[in-house]
């Protein structure tokens, strides 16, 4: 509730400060591709940082099958997330853009608080100070929301063998996957650490976020490529209409269009660095997974990924088509 309040109160500034007309008045030029200092590779650079903004409403589809009608809820709650994220993130970029001014695009990409700065502009700085709160607060539930995803994930893939058993034990009183939760933990304190020492937080953040997306492109690439495959398994033989259909086929590849050249932009041209640390930042957590699989493996641990898609499957056709429908 907290994190709506402030969502409501940062975007009521943003009307504010489009109120007042900004620098310059307001214009269609923040939307111009060509004033893009570096280009097309600008923009695909900066499309990771897009894509680590909409990153979390995927959330839904792993703590979502614990509601009642999951089959139901689970997909409004992934499409109403993006069309309120996208509607949020557009007015905010806009209004900064429009309040620093068009022109002025090297001052905002130096402001380590762009949201204080132009908040304390146009509105005073006593607001300015209610965004820096607002701020810390979206910070911590965000923190909490990862924790939770990442934890539940972590139990989902050690109850199907796909990682070590002790992932899938829940604490005796309240039934949390603890263990889970403790080793996320872990790796967020011992990376912020390691990333910090030798660098500020803007920098610090920057890095581990495009590392994180540049991750996050490598997994909605293998989804969209799933649906693709998956568009003629039995989960597609439930009556859908043409459009939805078309759908299925056009928009993963659009995806994967998108996502191909955000990946390319953000390792040609090399950036500077440390964000050019960032590649291979990603490649060594794959390694790490790629050696723990092994080594689950070796030991007999299982590792049965045909079994656990299968029954995930066979548990999703079970949400959306009731036993005994005739369209199966």
């Amino acid at each position: 509730m907290l994190e709506l309040v402030s969502m409501a109160t940062l975007g009521g500034l943003m009307v504010y400060v489009l109120a007042k007309g900004g620098a310059n008045g307001l214009s269609w030029k923040p939307f111009d591709p060509s004033l893009s200092p570096k280009g097309l590779s600008g923009i695909g650079y900066g499309m990771i940082y897009g894509f680590a903004g909409f990153a979390g409403f995927e959330a839904a589809a792993a703590l979502g099958r614990d509601s009642r009608d999951p089959a139901r809820v689970i997909p409004r709650a992934i499409v109403f997330s993006l069309i309120g994220a996208a509607l949020f993130f557009i007015l905010c970029t806009y209004a900064l853009s429009v309040g620093y001014g068009v022109t002025h695009s090297s001052r905002w990409a130096a402001d380590a608080a762009p949201l204080d700065t132009i908040v304390g502009l146009y509105a005073g700085s006593a607001w300015a100070q209610i965004v820096d709160a607002m701020v810390v607060v979206s910070a911590f539930s965000s923190g909490l929301g990862l924790m939770s995803l990442t934890s539940r994930i972590l139990f989902e893939i050690g109850s199907h063998k796909q990682a070590p058993g002790v992932f899938a034990r829940r604490h005796a009183r309240f039934g949390t996957p603890f263990i889970g939760i403790v080793f996320a933990s872990l790796v967020a304190l011992v990376l912020a650490g390691a990333v910090g020492e030798g660098t500020n937080v803007t920098t610090m953040i920057g890095v581990l976020a495009g590392a994180n997306t540049l991750g996050l492109i490598l997994i909605y690439g293998l989804l969209a490529i799933g649906i693709l495959v998956d568009r003629r398994e039995r989960a597609w033989a439930v009556t859908r209409s043409g459009l939805v259909r078309m759908a299925s086929a056009v928009v993963p590849v659009i995806a994967l269009v998108l996502l191909g050249y955000a990946f390319y932009a953000s390792l040609f041209p090399r950036p500077p660095f440390p964000f050019s640390l960032e590649p291979y930042l990603v490649g060594a957590v794959l390694l790490l997974v790629l050696l723990g699989a092994w080594a689950l493996k070796r030991r007999g641990s299982g590792l049965d990924f045909v079994s656990a898609a299968t029954e995930s499957k066979e548990q999703s056709l079970t949400d959306v088509v009731p036993a005994g429908d005739a369209t199966l």
